[in-house]
């Protein structure tokens, strides 16, 4: 998960880094935590853990998809897009450097 990538929309960056550190919805990382650990106040454990799967599986379905080094957000799971804290990631396009 050390992969770098810009995720742009409408040519304006709007996450550039890491794909390990693409930031996940607080209300996201708490429901999960608690479906995962029963835990609603997730300590540093909890909430690596929480966004590591997550990522995990964003970056699972980015692969299914990819047919090259770009791909258009809205073609994967809208569901995995709404977990990320960018603004207009369902219509960004995501791209590895």
């Amino acid at each position: 998960m050390n992969q770098e990538v810009i995720i742009m929309y409408d040519n304006q960056i709007i996450y550039k880094g890491k794909i390990e550190n693409i930031p996940i919805k607080e209300h996201i990382i708490i429901e999960q935590s608690i479906l995962q650990f029963g835990d609603d106040d997730p300590c540093i454990i909890h909430r690596s853990y929480v966004i590591k799967k997550i990522l995990i599986e964003f970056l699972k379905e980015i692969n299914s998809h990819m047919n090259g080094k770009k791909l258009i957000l809205n073609h994967i799971n809208k569901e995995m897009i709404e977990q990320l804290d960018l603004e207009h990631a369902y219509n960004a396009v995501i791209e590895f450097c």
